[in-house]
């Protein structure tokens, strides 16, 4: 545990980007989820319940371009190559820390819900599956770890702290998620508090943790895929329970 708290508090060198970049970075990133979320409406129109998952699935792709053109000079500082530690090990930790997570929501808010993502899939079709396992297994992952712990990780801890940036970095995370994934306004509000902004800052602890524990953004994209995997099984299991 010792070995593992000082690899977690070590500082890597700053990129090349400065914070400028990092907030340009993010306001597209919202930006993105604002056209995805135009499109899926446009495309697929008010009454298909997997119209809003699909916008966000284009969102991502637009995301994924957005991060991958403006760093094509400089894409070795996203730490992109594999890390030292397997990546099925990270799949399996992080999936525990995304069952822990979950057990928690339970306990305080007492309501069983899919992940914010998937909250208003009303009928599980084929449409509704395809989109949800694309965009929380592959799409979300991708991007989102890209933005987060591969723009602007690195930047929020040399300007801060590496514990200090840690933590920033996560929160900048459920911010996102608090804005892009809104829970129904039906929701009660400890409800929508937990799914919307609690449960993403404890996910986006445990990804900068697994980032900072191995200096690899391709391990925190395999973590955050982890919660994904989780999150779509436990849809599954509510379509069915």
């Amino acid at each position: 545990m010792t070995t593992l708290l000082k690899r977690i508090a070590q500082l890597e060198p700053a990129p090349p980007w400065s914070v400028g970049a990092v907030i340009l970075t993010l306001v597209a990133a919202f930006i993105a989820i604002i056209v995805g979320t135009f499109f899926g409406f446009s495309i697929f129109g008010e009454t298909a319940s997997y119209r809003d998952i699909a916008g966000w699935t284009v969102s991502m792709v637009l995301i994924i371009g957005l991060v991958w053109q403006t760093r094509r000079r400089d894409r070795e500082w996203l730490r992109l190559k594999p890390p030292s530690t397997p990546l099925p090990l990270i799949l399996f930790i992080a999936f525990g820390a995304a069952v822990a997570t979950d057990l928690l929501g339970l306990a305080i808010t007492g309501v069983v819900l899919p992940a914010a993502e998937l909250v208003n899939l009303r009928v599980m079709g084929i449409g509704e599956w395809v989109f949800a396992i694309v965009f929380m297994l592959i799409a979300q992952p991708v991007a989102e770890e890209l933005v987060f712990r591969g723009v602007a990780f690195p930047v929020v801890r040399n300007l801060f702290n590496p514990w200090g940036g840690l933590v920033i970095s996560a929160l900048l995370y459920a911010l996102f998620h608090l804005l892009a994934y809104p829970i129904s306004n039906n929701a009660a509000p400890a409800v929508g508090l937990w799914y919307s902004l609690l449960q993403p800052l404890i996910a986006g602890l445990v990804i900068s943790a697994v980032r900072a524990a191995t200096g690899s953004t391709r391990a925190a994209v395999m973590a955050h895929a982890a919660f994904g995997l989780f999150a779509v099984l436990k849809l599954l299991l509510v379509v069915s329970g």
